[in-house]
């Protein structure tokens, strides 16, 4: 066992977190809606973008603390117990696992300022990512898929260049940038 098995079960798990994470905070609107907490908020004088900006800056400074706290542990201890410098473009990889989660949360978001459902939420997001998965297996997309960033294990073995991802990076900042300002009018003009 060396700190590249580790590194590859850090890999494995990481789609195990990022489904936790969605499924607990993907009501974070949903829930408001149905006991109409977020009346109570609007009433109030918030302006509905604000409340859209905070719960989305709420939930990506979650996911970062949990995440690169999963990841600064097992750096540690494999640094201690192994050798990290047998892995290469571990930053990278996880940089791509965190925008993964990136995106996730700004399509929750998006879909939550859509639907009024919580299975809508999860099923808008795990469909969004799942047909990205989808379109990523046809050889000349695939490159360009968010979902191509789940799949650096070849980074740990030096297989693959870290810019060989740049534009899957690229396009799942677009993506997520994108969600959001669509979020903004949809909740503007969204019944409560």
């Amino acid at each position: 066992v060396t700190a590249i098995d580790s590194w590859l079960q850090f890999i494995k798990n990481a789609p195990m977190a990022l489904i936790v994470f969605v499924l607990i905070e993907s009501n974070i609107f949903t829930k408001e809606y149905q006991k109409g907490t977020l009346v109570l908020a609007l009433t109030k004088g918030l302006k509905r973008h604000t409340v859209l900006f905070s719960k989305t800056f709420v939930m990506l400074t979650l996911w970062t603390a949990e995440y690169f706290m999963c990841y600064g542990l097992t750096y540690l201890i494999n640094d201690i117990i192994w050798d990290n410098s047998v892995a290469e473009n571990l930053n990278f990889i996880a940089i791509g696992w965190w925008l993964m989660g990136v995106l996730a949360i700004c399509l929750s978001v998006l879909f939550s300022a859509i639907a009024k459902n919580n299975i809508v939420v999860l099923a808008g997001t795990g469909g969004f990512i799942f047909g990205s998965y989808l379109i990523g297996t046809l050889p000349k997309i695939g490159k360009f898929m968010p979902t191509l960033l789940m799949n650096t294990s070849s980074l740990i073995y030096g297989l693959e260049e870290a810019s060989y991802f740049i534009p899957a990076v690229l396009i799942t900042i677009g993506i997520s940038i994108i969600s959001i300002i669509i979020s903004i009018p949809v909740i503007n003009k969204k019944y409560i």
